[in-house]
């Protein structure tokens, strides 16, 4: 008797133990959680996002849906904060997200928000989203699995086709240039670093639509400025400046002009 009385007692103490872990697990839970669709969940699981991609998500889900809010302000360093990463990786995995449209950043282009201001949102629509899950990632490695891949010397036969000797000739005519400001300047002294710089000026010239005569004036007068040839060292940094390059050169040609113009003033007067 006294056993089943004990045995009783004991499944009563039991019951009592779980009821009050589970009340205080109701009651987390009633604090603050994170509603996600599993949908989402899903979607989430099949991207090729980087770690820090990953906290940022978390980060933005706490600040927003967190509080049951669909966007909020969430500056830069409370992500670096939040997350407890670096705030060059926080700008760089942010940016990232933004432009794969799975974070949605409305700053000063919104006529509503400073410029300096952030607020960020999670893209609940997946389907806008601009990248690609492991299975369709897994569709095409499989499809190229059959297809031989092409050799390095393949590669750059190919490169050498598309550089058409005008760009090489921009690119003697720049590595002329730097050598006779500094002989010692480091320049393309490979045909493939040649091709490289050469990429550059292709991009200047077909997709950018800059005119070729254009180019090699610009190109000649960098050279010959004071502060423009110490800065520009390669084809890379000549295409980032063009548009600031461009405007100071049509500066310079008008006062040189105007200083022609002063001077064949001068000598009309003499005579």
């Amino acid at each position: 008797m006294k056993r089943r009385i004990q045995k009783d007692f004991q499944k009563q103490n039991n019951k009592m133990d779980q009821d009050h872990r589970i009340g205080n697990e109701m009651r987390k839970t009633q604090d603050g959680h994170l509603r996600i669709p599993n949908e989402i969940a899903e979607k989430l699981a099949r991207l090729q996002l980087s770690g820090s991609e990953h906290r940022i998500i978390w980060v933005v889900w706490r600040k927003t849906i967190g509080w049951q809010k669909k966007e909020d302000r969430i500056s830069l360093s409370q992500l670096a904060r939040s997350s407890e990463m670096k705030l060059r990786i926080v700008r760089r995995a942010l940016s990232s997200l933004v432009e794969k449209n799975i974070i949605i950043r409305r700053s000063g282009r919104d006529k509503n928000v400073p410029s300096n201001v952030n607020i960020l949102s999670f893209n609940m629509h997946f389907e806008a989203w601009n990248t690609k899950d492991k299975n369709v990632l897994g569709q095409k490695s499989a499809q190229k699995q059959g297809q031989k891949s092409p050799t390095q010397q393949e590669r750059k036969k190919k490169i050498s086709i598309k550089i058409k000797q005008e760009y090489l000739d921009l690119v003697d005519l720049l590595i002329t240039k730097m050598r006779l400001n500094d002989p010692l300047a480091k320049v393309p002294d490979t045909p493939t670093k040649r091709e490289k710089w050469a990429d550059s000026f292709r991009l200047l010239l077909e997709n950018d639509k800059r005119p070729a005569q254009e180019v090699r004036e610009i190109l000649i007068w960098c050279q010959e400025d004071d502060f423009w040839r110490a800065n520009i060292l390669s084809t890379g940094k000549f295409r980032k400046q063009y548009q600031q390059l461009k405007l100071q050169y049509e500066r310079h040609k008008k006062s040189s002009r105007l200083d022609a113009y002063d001077r064949s003033l001068l000598e009309m007067k003499k005579k």
